[in-house]
């Protein structure tokens, strides 16, 4: 028994010995990048943070995230933090073997809040995109066919349409505006190409025939940057941006709206709108609970609006068809106008 501890004892010596000089060996020529990403609100920002070799921004060697070490060997770096599609570059990072090179970034942070009421004074519900600016050449310009296929865009001052060749394409773009590798088909003859420009999405799709250079075949385009609803602050990096906001089928656009860091920017929007009120002729006991259902004119696939008997009942301008079903029959209300501010009530006789 002692001569198995004592085997028992050189052999665990031997492992610790193996395991100090093999990891400081192979260590030596490593160190680490530490990362802390925070907003300047100074709320934490998870990062992504993907490392290049100094000067070179297409070959990508390795990634981690924001609050955790990512070991590399010695060297200089220049590091890409990505923050919800937002970018920022910390260059020449130098790596010392055993050191932890550590860095903190700040991503400005500012605020929109648009304020939608109706023409009466009451709120408006109301959907909030909000889409890169379109002012020059700061922007973002799209062309589309009777499709609604783009065919050509405009960003940042430099145009690609359909049909032009990879090489001069891809040569307008930064490296750094790539969120992800181009992918390809097995054939090889058709590539596409990932950017982030503008806090937007652009997919750009080329092809090859025979000898002939590749071609841009396909723009794909998510003009996104932020979406909320009314009333909601939405966070956005500072900058200037376009503003649709949406209300029962009527779209309002807010335009080059700055946005400031650390400050909050409201803006208003106002939508016209009317009331109806339907009652029955001769007073019914559960008028009340009988539904009242509002239909564009001559449009019965969708309903626009709906009610009760004798509520007042909020819609947007225009004319209607009007259904109330009562006792297990229909009853028309054909050709009613709102208008902007006005009240319309209408009768109708349930009894028949």
């Amino acid at each position: 028994m002692t001569g198995l501890r004592v085997l028992k004892r050189l052999f665990t010596g031997v492992m610790v010995l193996f395991l100090i000089y093999g990891c400081s060996s192979k260590g030596e020529n490593r160190g680490s990048i530490l990362i802390g990403s925070i907003r300047s609100d100074r709320k934490v920002a998870e990062t992504k943070i993907y490392v290049y070799p100094v000067g070179n921004h297409t070959k990508e060697i390795t990634f981690g995230y924001s609050g955790l070490d990512i070991y590399v060997p010695i060297g200089t770096y220049d590091l890409k933090i990505d923050w919800r599609g937002t970018i920022k570059w910390v260059n020449n990072v130098k790596v010392e073997p055993y050191k932890k090179a550590e860095q903190q970034v700040i991503f400005p942070l500012g605020t929109l809040v648009v304020r939608s009421s109706n023409s009466d004074g009451s709120p408006a519900d109301a959907s909030v995109l909000v889409t890169p600016v379109n002012e020059g050449t700061q922007g973002i310009d799209v062309q589309r066919n009777e499709k609604g296929e783009i065919t050509a865009m405009t960003i940042q001052g430099e145009k690609i349409k359909l049909g032009d060749k990879e090489e001069e394409v891809i040569s307008k773009f930064k490296p750094d505006f790539r969120r992800s590798e181009p992918t390809k088909e097995a054939e090889g003859t058709e590539i596409t190409y990932y950017f982030r420009i503008l806090g937007t999405n652009i997919d750009l799709t080329f092809t090859k025939s025979g000898s002939a250079p590749s071609t841009l075949k396909i723009i794909s385009y998510d003009e996104k940057v932020a979406a909320g609803i009314a009333g909601e602050p939405i966070e956005l990096n500072p900058g200037k941006y376009d503003v649709k906001v949406e209300h029962e089928r009527i779209t309002k656009w807010i335009r080059a709206v700055e946005i400031k860091d650390k400050e909050k920017t409201e803006q208003s929007i106002n939508y016209p709108v009317g009331k109806i009120i339907i009652k029955p002729t001769k007073p019914i006991e559960d008028a009340k609970e009988v539904p009242v259902a509002i239909y564009l004119e001559g449009r019965y696939e969708v309903m626009a609006k709906g009610g009760k008997l004798g509520e007042e009942i909020s819609i947007v301008p225009g004319t209607y068809d009007i259904l109330i079903e009562y006792n297990n029959k229909k009853h028309w209300i054909r050709g009613v106008e709102v208008k902007d501010k006005g009240v319309v009530t209408k009768e109708i006789s349930l009894t028949n």
